[in-house]
């Protein structure tokens, strides 16, 4: 039988709860950044505010207001990009690189077999405890 030691579930639990920790705190931290291919537009985008920084140069005023916005809403996707694979990065960085904590929502039925992975490792504990004052009795004869 599978033996489930609690003990260690709850160690694990408590390191993977400090790294989720950790994830958040420096995922507030980080800044996706992006220029255009011209130079004529900077930006920058975090997580908290969405476009956190935008630099317009003074040659993208030459431009129309159409291509100006086209520019900016380009180089805003690319800031985004950047901040995602950097918060990839991250993630792969604390949790390895299949520990992404968040992939187990897009497997419910992974998440279920571990449930019940657990809960067949608690049972049997549950009834190895059980069972010890009965085999403690038989042992010593009372």
């Amino acid at each position: 039988m599978n033996e489930f030691d609690f003990g260690e579930f709850l160690r694990a639990s408590e390191r993977q709860a400090a790294k989720s920790q950790e994830l958040t705190r420096k995922s507030a931290e980080l800044v996706g950044r992006a220029e255009s291919p011209d130079g004529r537009v900077e930006v920058e985008w975090t997580h908290e505010r969405g476009l956190a920084g935008l630099r317009i140069g003074p040659r993208a005023m030459r431009s129309s207001s159409t291509e100006l916005a086209e520019l900016i809403v380009t180089t805003a996707q690319v800031a985004e990009d950047d901040l995602r694979a950097q918060a990839d990065a991250l993630t792969e960085e604390l949790f390895g690189p299949d520990g992404d904590p968040l992939e187990v929502l897009e497997d419910p039925e992974a998440v279920q077999d571990k449930i019940k992975e657990l809960q067949d490792g608690f049972h049997g504990t549950l009834q190895d405890a059980t069972a010890l004052p009965e085999n403690l009795r038989r042992t010593l004869g009372r």
